[in-house]
């Protein structure tokens, strides 16, 4: 029912702005206009095309990209930009509708279909389970390499004339991923613990088996349909004691219950993990990026793994 209704706001969105005007959103001079989803993949353009684009970020902080409702404003933010990236509609069904409606395409570049993939399993009310992939393909930096280099390669085929500088730009910006990269395999391998654990939902599945890293988790994953029991918290509690954990991660939409009654029953210090998926205004003003995050990140795995 409710694609059903996007589907005919956008008819009645195209048909009230564009009238008879059929033409797909070519890029035609001045600054490209990009709409990113989520914040790696605006991240990743920021990145690219330095001050030659006009960017838009769709999900604010707390926002989730598979129940993402767009307004009428980013409908028509993205049917008239020259590039749309977007996870895909695996992980956000709600733009099938827009880009695939016949009056006005939307060129589109869907992440995950770059990104190497994990299968994730849900389980419903009717006795069955349906697969999906795992959306968090940016936590692994090789995926995020991936995905920068078909942004770029899109870049430059929609705008010729400041091709050179994107491929400039992103060539570096590789080679910043790439030694963050090498700086976690270093740390994991140089030292003598291999666990973590989070006392929230867990976004990190790409990133803990690209590292051998392993996870206990007071989620099962990252759907907020449910909660952890009281056996699976004290479960935690003691695996902390018992393997003598010196921190507790939580994620950046923690309402922080949870990591301080574990650390208040363990003496384990909590620290931030940040999923990157969403930031909140005051940090998109100040610029932080992904890597800034992925940096914090790296930090606040020194002295977890003992």
């Amino acid at each position: 029912m409710r694609k059903l209704l996007l589907t005919l706001l956008i008819c009645v969105m195209l048909f009230t702005f564009t009238g008879c005007n059929n033409e797909t959103s070519e890029y035609v001079g001045g600054k490209v206009r990009i709409v990113a989803t989520i914040f790696p993949l605006y991240d990743f353009a920021r990145q690219i095309v330095g001050d030659k684009a006009e960017l838009t970020l769709l999900l604010q902080h707390g926002a989730e990209a598979h129940s993402y409702e767009p307004t009428v404003q980013d409908v028509l933010k993205i049917k008239e930009c020259d590039l749309f990236l977007t996870l895909g509609t695996n992980a956000e069904p709600w733009v099938d509708a827009i880009i695939n409606d016949d009056s006005k395409k939307v060129n589109t570049l869907s992440a995950m279909d770059y990104a190497y993939l994990k299968e994730e399993t849900h389980e419903h009310s009717h006795s069955h389970e349906s697969v999906r992939y795992d959306q968090h393909v940016w936590t692994s930096l090789k995926n995020s390499k991936k995905i920068v280099e078909a942004i770029c390669q899109e870049l430059c085929r929609i705008d010729e004339e400041n091709a050179q500088y994107y491929k400039e730009n992103t060539k570096k910006y590789l080679s910043d991923i790439s030694k963050l990269d090498e700086s976690f395999e270093m740390l994991v391998k140089e030292s003598a613990g291999e666990t973590i654990v989070f006392a929230d939902r867990f976004p990190f599945a790409y990133f803990v088996e690209e590292y051998g890293l392993e996870y206990f988790a007071a989620y099962p994953g990252c759907s907020a349909e449910s909660e952890p029991g009281a056996s699976q918290v004290s479960k935690l509690i003691d695996l902390v004691k018992n393997e003598n954990i010196p921190v507790v991660f939580y994620t950046e939409t923690s309402n922080l219950q949870l990591p301080r009654a574990i650390c208040e029953e363990t003496g384990a210090e909590a620290r931030l993990f940040h999923s990157c998926h969403t930031v909140s205004k005051e940090e998109l003003s100040q610029g932080v990026t992904y890597l800034d995050i992925m940096n914090k990140n790296y930090e606040a795995l020194k002295g977890a793994l003992k």
